[in-house]
């Protein structure tokens, strides 16, 4: 849905805490955002964003949100992707296994797309967390198991930092693949 200024939130900021106070975690809320802002986002990364939360599979590792975005930017277009072997009239060779892999004809666009999202936000990460993992940026333990985690995690600014953090993620796959802009 294409929103216009009246309706649109006040920023990229607003829309992820909106997403989140509805009970939404870090790349389901990703995704959510884009869809809001009428951007399309592969249902097959809508599909796994909620093993992606609390860091990879609520491991502490590898924030979802990000490897939400960068699923998206490798998945994106694929439905309209040139399949065919380049220089040839003839499609790719059916292969599940080499399938999985991005179309020869797509491939440059997108890996350059993919590097600079991934390079933009591993830097915001690093500087101002530590580090990509779910662990750095909320600075919670995980698994979180029982109220006292979740408590730490609220009480100590948790919650802020990974709002913030999926904000810049949205706001880098918005700047990467020329997508809709929110205020």
């Amino acid at each position: 849905m294409d929103r216009t200024p009246e309706t649109r939130p006040v920023s990229v900021r607003e829309s992820v805490d909106r997403v989140l106070a509805s009970g939404t975690r870090c790349a389901s809320c990703f995704v959510q955002v884009l869809r809001d802002e009428g951007v399309p986002v592969p249902p097959s990364v809508a599909e796994v964003a909620p093993a992606l939360e609390e860091g990879i599979g609520g491991t502490g590792h590898a924030c979802g949100a990000y490897v939400a975005a960068v699923l998206a930017s490798t998945i994106d277009g694929g439905g309209g992707a040139d399949y065919r072997v380049e220089g040839t009239e003839s499609p790719r060779p059916l292969n599940p296994w080499l399938d999985a892999f991005t179309p020869l004809s797509a491939e440059a666009a997108m890996t350059a797309r993919r590097s600079a999202l991934g390079e933009r936000l591993a830097g915001v990460a690093r500087e101002r967390y530590g580090g990509l993992d779910c662990a750095h940026i909320s600075g919670a333990e995980w698994p979180a198991v029982g109220a006292g985690p979740l408590r730490l995690y609220y009480a100590t600014g948790g919650a802020e930092r990974c709002s913030a953090f999926i904000a810049d993620t949205v706001e880098a796959y918005l700047d990467t693949h020329g997508g809709p802009r929110m205020k």
